[in-house]
């Protein structure tokens, strides 16, 4: 009966299936069947496939610098822009990968101000000839430009350039602190609302060079723009420190027309990276045509100038403010070059400056600007200018090896050992050269195989002397038995002594006992305290190369514990949190144990139970199996014929 009803069942099936198939097809299965349909969604995909990777290269992937020599660190395994904090400073200091350093660079100390969208407490940095960290400006989460020594009068003072609060660029002031790291002067342009970011510097004169932008309306039609457009005219003035009146004061737009730049202005509507040089439709937008970025005066009075968006660097007349000769690789310049383009085929420059002064500069070379940009070398540029007979020849190319592009920012310093010292710019890292060209030492602060997406940068890196002798104390910190001392900006310290007061003792026997003392090492020094009974107050006072003390940590009130002594108290109540922990866990292993045994001895006699009932169960088939084997038999027995009776 199961069998037929199975078969009934499965015929049904293939009489239900055969009905189905041989009905006629649906019109989404005769489309996919067909040949055309089957080429048009291939070319569909295809092309879906091909615009979605060309964009994911162009916007992603293209910008990923990949190189067998990236190390996790350049792979951005410790993020993108690498951070420390030390438990004697407030802030968050930059994490440095030193690929080389050689003892051939310079011993002098280097200045860069840490910024970038992955920095969240960005600030002006000071390292020493070892990479290691001297001075972190605290206090500010504002963006530090152009950080940097230099002399005023004879002393010596650290600068930089900070926007106002929440980077506000009409707040902005340029700063001098002195070497106490006190505030001494602060400028503003005289007649401008913004102090740019770009130039401070201090000349041989004790005047200071600076640079500023104005918006004015300006017919933009010729270049795509609106007729009411507007643009930014740079100036730069020379001002007197003390007074801040202006000297000298130089305008672009007197010299330069718009049509010499070489950047984007009639596509910035549908150029998300034209933005950055300002769609020219309002006063806060104005058409950046000129990019005035550094400023330099020589001894003839006369000033050194670049202009990243018409690729240029001029001389100008110190007294007229005419241009007397451009070196230019846009639509100005006045200079044939002898290296076969390469002296005159930069772009998007900063930084220039006179290496011999009327005979050799150097300047920076972006020579890339935004994606798409062809690809072209950045790197340090050394150019030899003949400029009676107006001719250019490349003495020097300073490119890293592993082929850094930042699209913005940067600079190239001429050091006192001849050495070139390079900042990348937008790219977190700065290199220095030997006067041959080759790569002496080179740091990163950011992660390089992102550099492209400029998560962290400097806009110029400096090397140079300087002596800190803060006005602020060191800053002490006691983690269990360890003391950390710091003092921030500090440069002339050799020795740290550690200093104990009882303040339970009388006051004759309540002296300052010296109970240890440490070389400094790094930033930050860490001290181990021996063991004291009762409440103590220490402190740590820095001593120089002489011995002699020349700062000190306030006292700090310590309880005895957490500097290596342990109070009766608290060795008790930790004694018996220690004696219940293992009687605690004694009781969970017998527990353990015990219920283990327990579970054996019931699964023992579960299986013994199981052995009877199938021994039972055996006997009772074997007596089945005779039972019916008998009634077999006697069957049999029945079946045969019986003998027939006899008659009498």
């Amino acid at each position: 009966m199961i069998s037929e009803r199975w078969q009934l069942q499965r015929a049904s099936s293939c009489s239900s299936n055969s009905s189905f198939s041989s009905g006629a097809p649906s019109l989404l299965q005769r489309l996919f069947r067909s040949l055309i349909f089957r080429v048009a969604a291939a070319i569909l995909a295809f092309v879906a496939l091909w615009i979605g990777g060309w964009h994911l290269h162009t916007q992603v992937l293209s910008r990923v610098h990949l190189h067998r020599h990236l190390s996790w660190y350049g792979l951005g395994f410790y993020g993108l822009a690498p951070s420390q904090r030390y438990e004697s400073l407030e802030a968050r200091v930059p994490s440095f990968e030193f690929p080389r350093w050689d003892a051939r660079c310079s011993q002098d100390y280097v200045f860069f101000g840490w910024r970038g969208h992955e920095v969240d407490e960005p600030g002006a940095v000071i390292l020493d000839a070892q990479g290691e960290i001297v001075w972190r400006q605290t206090g500010y989460e504002i963006d530090q430009n152009d950080v940097r020594p230099q002399m005023y009068r004879g002393e010596r003072f650290l600068t930089f350039q900070m926007d106002g609060p929440e980077g506000n660029e009409t707040e902005g002031y340029w700063y001098m602190l002195d070497q106490s790291y006190n505030i001494r002067y602060r400028l503003r342009p005289n007649g401008f609302p913004h102090a740019d970011m770009h130039e401070f510097q201090i000349t041989e004169d004790d005047t200071a060079l600076v640079i500023t932008t104005k918006p004015i309306q300006y017919d933009l039609t010729s270049m795509g723009g609106e007729k009411d457009g507007w643009i930014g005219d740079c100036y730069f003035q020379e001002l007197d420190i003390e007074t801040g009146d202006v000297l000298f004061q130089w305008s672009a737009l007197d010299h330069f027309p718009p049509n010499t730049t070489m950047e984007v202005q009639n596509n910035c509507r549908i150029d998300p990276n034209a933005r950055f040089a300002g769609c020219g439709d309002d006063e806060d937008s104005a058409f950046d045509y000129y990019h005035l970025n550094s400023v330099w005066k020589d001894s003839l009075g006369n000033y050194l100038i670049s202009a990243r968006n018409i690729w240029g660097i001029s001389y100008i007349d110190g007294r007229t403010g005419d241009v007397l000769w451009t070196l230019g690789a846009g639509t100005v310049n006045d200079f044939e070059d002898l290296s076969d383009g390469r002296a005159t085929d930069f772009a998007w420059q900063h930084h220039a400056r006179w290496v011999e002064e009327g005979k050799v500069l150097s300047f920076f070379d972006n020579h890339y600007h935004r994606i798409g940009d062809a690809y072209g070398a950045s790197g340090g540029r050394v150019v030899e200018l003949d400029v009676a007979n107006r001719t250019a020849k490349l003495r020097q190319l300073l490119e890293h090896p592993n082929h850094i592009k930042p699209e913005s920012q940067g600079n190239v310093q001429h050091l006192e050992n001849d050495n070139y010292l390079v900042g990348w710019g937008s790219s977190g890292a700065f290199t220095e050269f030997g006067p041959d060209g080759e790569v002496l030492c080179d740091a990163r602060f950011g992660a390089e195989a992102f550099f492209e997406f400029s998560p962290v940068s400097s806009y110029r890196v400096f090397r140079g002397d300087w002596t800190g002798m803060p006005s602020y104390p060191p800053s002490l910190a006691v983690v269990g038995n360890k003391a950390y001392v710091s003092w921030n900006g500090a440069t002339e310290i050799e020795k740290w002594q550690v200093e104990m007061y009882d303040p339970h003792l009388p006051e004759s026997k309540g002296h300052v006992q010296t109970i240890a003392q440490e070389y400094k090492t790094g930033f930050e020094t860490v001290i181990d305290l021996p063991n004291v009974a009762g409440k103590k107050m220490i402190r740590i006072v820095a001593l120089d190369e002489g011995g002699e003390a020349v700062g000190a940590t306030d006292f700090l009130d310590v309880p005895a514990w957490s500097v290596g002594g342990l109070a009766p108290l608290f060795v008790i109540v930790v004694s018996c949190v220690d004696l219940f922990l293992v009687a605690l866990c004694g009781a969970v292993i017998w527990w353990t144990c015990a219920r283990g045994r327990q579970l054996q001895e019931k699964e023992i006699q579960y299986q013994r139970v199981d052995q009877q009932q199938e021994s039972f169960k055996d006997e009772e088939e074997d007596a089945d199996v005779e039972s019916m084997e008998l009634q077999e038999r006697r069957s049999d027995d029945e079946m045969l014929p019986r003998p027939a009776s006899r008659g009498g």
